[in-house]
């Protein structure tokens, strides 16, 4: 259990999303974050069979850190705070990669990749 939730605290840390139910982090992620707890990188197997540990551990995290779910209200935020950086720059890569940026400062979890480009697309045009 120590595992999968140190594993979810680093997904969150970067690249700022959450461990997707089934998921299996990169080996050599998994073997570093075993390492500095002295277990053994086997044992997350157990926890990723078990989503409602998961979304447990998740709800814990939020409250402990201070992770917030990306929602509306921060989709407005996040808009009105690109359009500077939008209006400076024609690349779309840089103002996804300023925006995640900025998620990930505010402690916001990253939505899937649609929501980011949309974020992206709207302030871009």
């Amino acid at each position: 259990m120590l595992l999968g939730f140190a594993v979810l605290l680093c997904y969150l840390r970067f690249p700022g999303r959450t461990l997707r139910q089934d998921e299996q982090p990169p080996a050599a992620m998994l073997a570093f974050i075993a390492e500095q707890l002295a277990l053994e990188p086997a044992n997350f197997g157990d926890y990723a069979e078990r989503d409602q540990t998961r979304r447990e551990h998740l709800a814990e995290i939020q409250t402990l850190v201070g992770y917030r779910i990306f929602n509306r209200t921060i989709y407005r935020e996040m808009s009105a705070w690109l359009l500077p950086t939008a209006l400076a720059t024609e690349k779309g890569s840089a103002l996804a990669a300023v925006a995640l940026e900025e998620l990930r400062h505010r402690r916001v979890m990253v939505p899937p990749i649609p929501v980011i480009e949309r974020l992206c697309v709207i302030n871009s045009q």
